[in-house]
């Protein structure tokens, strides 16, 4: 079972990593997951499965990131964030909105994660 806390310093963990477009510290956090959906239906199962997710945020500039931890429940918890960046300097910003559920080990790893999400127009 988790808490608000656990997966609070585990959002400040990946914030700083996607604000500091830190892969290695990204990938950190995914060290212990077994199934990783950046799309709903086939999830990446692999270290590099995760790292081809990753690796292009050292590309980005002006990235932020906010968040709300929405529920938790036994070991798994919803967070609704937003996500601010440019993909090139000079070039507009975007925004991304979505929600993460995730689920966690009785140590607080990651074990399963799933995101949906919507770019503004």
């Amino acid at each position: 079972m988790i808490d608000r806390k656990t997966v609070n310093d585990w959002m400040e963990e990946l914030r700083a990593a996607w604000e500091g477009r830190d892969v290695q510290r990204a990938l950190a956090l995914f060290e212990k997951t077994e199934k990783y959906y950046e799309r709903p239906f086939e999830p990446g199962t692999s270290q590099q499965d995760i790292h081809g997710y990753w690796k292009d945020i050292v590309g980005l500039e002006d990235v932020r990131l906010k968040f709300d931890v929405i529920a938790v429940d036994g070991d798994t918890a919803c967070v609704q964030w937003d996500n601010w960046f440019k993909e090139a300097a000079g070039m507009s910003e975007q925004h991304l909105n979505g929600v993460f559920v995730i689920r966690f080990d009785e140590d607080g790893n990651c074990r399963e994660f799933r995101q949906w999400w919507f770019a503004q127009a």
